[in-house]
C-alpha cells in the first residue's frame, strides 16, 4: 500500500523472502522510496579532456549535511516508455545545452537499494564543451542549474576529496577514467 505519493511514492510493504539456508524470513515490515528508473549522463569533452559537471540543490542532502549544493552528472527519471539513452541525450539537453554526438552505455547502479527501487542508467557522452560556465535547467521543473567544464583531473581529485557525493556521478567518473581509451579511440 502506498503510505504517500509525491515527488517519490513512499510504499509500505510486508513482505518475506528465502533465506540463505533456503527457509523462510520472518514477516518484515519495511518502507520503499519508489522513484523508478533513472539516467545519468557524464559529458566528456576528448579534444579538451574535459567533462561538464552540473551543480544544483538538493534539498535532501541540504538536510542530511547542511549543504545542498551539489555538483553532479545530467541526469534525471526516465519516462514510462522511454528508453534509458534517450532519457539521457534529453536530460543532457536539458540540464546543460550540449548535444551527444555519442553515447556508450557504461552499466547501471543501485545507489540506494536498501530503501530506494531507483536504478541509474549510466552512460558517457561525447560532446563539445565550448564554454566554461553556463546556466541551464528545465524551468517547468524549476531547476536553477549552473554547468561547469572541469578537466578530467579536476573532476576525479573532487569524487576523491568529498567535493563530489553523488555516488552515480563518482561511478561514471572513475569509469571514464579507467575505459576512455577503449571509448574514445
Amino acid at each position: 500500500a502506498d503510505a504517500h505519493r509525491g515527488f517519490m511514492t513512499l510504499r509500505k510493504l510486508r513482505l518475506r523472502h528465502r533465506r540463505f539456508d533456503g527457509e523462510w524470513s520472518a514477516i518484515l515490515d519495511r518502507e520503499v522510496a519508489m522513484r523508478g528508473p533513472a539516467c545519468g549522463v557524464l559529458p566528456y569533452d576528448p579534444a579538451r579532456d574535459a567533462v561538464a559537471l552540473i551543480r544544483q540543490f538538493r534539498p535532501a542532502l541540504h538536510l542530511a549535511t547542511g549543504a545542498g549544493w551539489t555538483w553532479e552528472a545530467p541526469g534525471g527519471g526516465v519516462a514510462e516508455g522511454e528508453e534509458p539513452s534517450a532519457a539521457a541525450v534529453r536530460e543532457l539537453m536539458e540540464e546543460t545545452g550540449l548535444n551527444a554526438k555519442t553515447l556508450f552505455s557504461i552499466g547501471a547502479t543501485a545507489p540506494r537499494p536498501a530503501a530506494f527501487d531507483e536504478v541509474v542508467h549510466l552512460f558517457v557522452a561525447r560532446v563539445d564543451i565550448p564554454r566554461e560556465v553556463v546556466r541551464a535547467g528545465a524551468s517547468d521543473e524549476h531547476e536553477d542549474i549552473e554547468m561547469r567544464r572541469f578537466s578530467r583531473a579536476q573532476a576525479l581529485a573532487m569524487a576523491t576529496d568529498g567535493r563530489i557525493v553523488s555516488a552515480p556521478t563518482m561511478v561514471a567518473l572513475m569509469t571514464l577514467d579507467r575505459q576512455r581509451g577503449r571509448m574514445f579511440r
